[in-house]
C-alpha cells in the first residue's frame, strides 16, 4: 500500500498488489510516461492520480495493469506540450485486464467552446476522448402510414434529446410541443424517433438535445 501525503511518480514496475492510500498521489512519468502494476491496483477513496495527455503528439500517460484496476478518489487530467486539444482526440490512460468501481471526481481541462469531454468508456476500458457538442440536425424525414420516422446525425454521443413540433415555424421554440419521440443518442452521434402524425396539414419539427 502507499498512502498520506506521498506521490508515487516515475516509470518503471511494480511487483505484486499495490493500494494507492488516502493522501497519496499517482503521477506516472517524469512527463508522459507509463507505470506498470504487475498485478492489480486499487486507487482507494481519497487519493488522487494525475495523468498528462498531449494532443500535439498524440500520447499520454499510461497505468498498465494486467490484473484488475480499481478506480477510486480524484483524477486529474493535465495538458501536456502546447497543441489544443480537439474533437477527436483519444487517450487510454489505463491498460487493465479488467475494471471495477469509478472516480468520485474527474478533474478535467477546459475546451472551448463546442468541444466536450467523452468519458463514457472511462470505466470500462480507461479511454476518455474529445468530441463536439454541435447540435443534432435532421436529416431525412419519412411518412409512414399515421407515422413520421425522423433520423439524423450530429448529436453528443448517449445524450438524451427529445422532438417538438409546430404547425407555424415561427413560433418561438417554448410554444412548440414536445411529442412522443424522445431517447438517447447513439454512440456515433446518430439518432432515430418516430412519432404520430397529427392532423395539421403541415407540422415542423426539430430535435432538441441538453
Amino acid at each position: 500500500g502507499f498512502a498520506g501525503r506521498r506521490t508515487l511518480t516515475g516509470n518503471g514496475t511494480i511487483n505484486g498488489d499495490f493500494t494507492l492510500g488516502s493522501g497519496a498521489t499517482l503521477r506516472p512519468g517524469a512527463s508522459i510516461g507509463r507505470l506498470t502494476f504487475n498485478n492489480a491496483l486499487s486507487l482507494a477513496a481519497g487519493s488522487m492520480t494525475v495523468m498528462e495527455v498531449d494532443s500535439g503528439i498524440g500520447t499520454n500517460d499510461v497505468v498498465r495493469v494486467p490484473g484488475t484496476l480499481t478506480m477510486g478518489g480524484t483524477l486529474s487530467v493535465v495538458i501536456s506540450g502546447t497543441a489544443a486539444l480537439m474533437a477527436g482526440n483519444r487517450f487510454r490512460l489505463f491498460d487493465a485486464g479488467s475494471y471495477l468501481g469509478s472516480f468520485s471526481v474527474l478533474v478535467l481541462p477546459v475546451l472551448t467552446t463546442g468541444l466536450a469531454w467523452d468519458t463514457n468508456d472511462l470505466a470500462s476500458s480507461g479511454t476518455i476522448g474529445v468530441v463536439s457538442i454541435a447540435g443534432p440536425t435532421i436529416g431525412t424525414a419519412q411518412c409512414v402510414g399515421n407515422q413520421v420516422l425522423l433520423s439524423g446525425t450530429g448529436g453528443t454521443p448517449n445524450a438524451d434529446y427529445h422532438v417538438l413540433t409546430s404547425t407555424n415555424v415561427a413560433l418561438p421554440i417554448v410554444q412548440w410541443t414536445q411529442v412522443g419521440g424522445s431517447g438517447s443518442i447513439g454512440a456515433g452521434g446518430a439518432f432515430g424517433s418516430t412519432n404520430s402524425v397529427g392532423t395539421a396539414p403541415q407540422s415542423y419539427y426539430l430535435i432538441v438535445s441538453p
